[in-house]
């Protein structure tokens, strides 16, 4: 029997490897897809996309948001470690995203750069997501959630991290 949870998981995996070449196709490896094995001990990442990160991809129903936004942002931590890679991202797909509002957030724990500006301080990670959901992408403001128990999360729209991430690696080239 298939695994109807699987399967979208499956389907956000090759939409998120879709929407990462369309975005930055300057930044992408050759071949960019999703990677077999996930859940392994050694896991590496869900998608092979950029050269030297790790991409953890969540599509969780909308009560689990929350969820979503730490799993994705802790676990692509463990992921860049297992990979000996310096960056981490943790995606999240945003339900009901249409028009101009982001259908990809950004969840990780250590932004790619340091930042120009304080983060924008929300009291939930569901805030955080509506208020990064609706955001323009070009903007470079990026969302800060701490909560008790858990590591401190960074949340943006995926161009905004993406935008980071391509500063933060010309950096290190120069």
């Amino acid at each position: 029997m298939v695994n109807a949870n699987k399967n979208k998981g499956d389907k956000g995996e090759r939409d998120a490897v879709e929407f990462l070449v369309a975005l930055c196709p300057d930044l992408v490896v050759r071949n960019p897809r999703r990677m077999l094995g996930a859940g392994r001990k050694d896991d590496e990442g869900d998608l092979r996309v950029f050269p030297d990160a790790a991409v953890q991809v969540k599509v969780f129903k909308p009560q689990y948001l929350s969820k979503a936004m730490y799993d994705a942002a802790v676990t692509s931590v463990d992921q860049a470690k297992n990979a000996e890679q310096p960056y981490a991202l943790g995606m999240v797909k945003m339900h009901n995203a249409r028009g101009p509002h982001q259908k990809w957030l950004a969840s990780v724990v250590e932004w790619p750069e340091d930042l120009t500006a304080p983060p924008v301080e929300h009291k939930a990670a569901t805030a955080a997501a509506e208020w990064a959901k609706k955001h323009p992408a070009p903007d470079a403001a990026v969302g800060i959630v701490t909560r008790a128990g858990s590591p401190t999360i960074y949340v943006a729209p995926l161009g905004t991290w993406v935008a980071a991430y391509r500063r933060a690696r010309l950096a290190t080239a120069a």
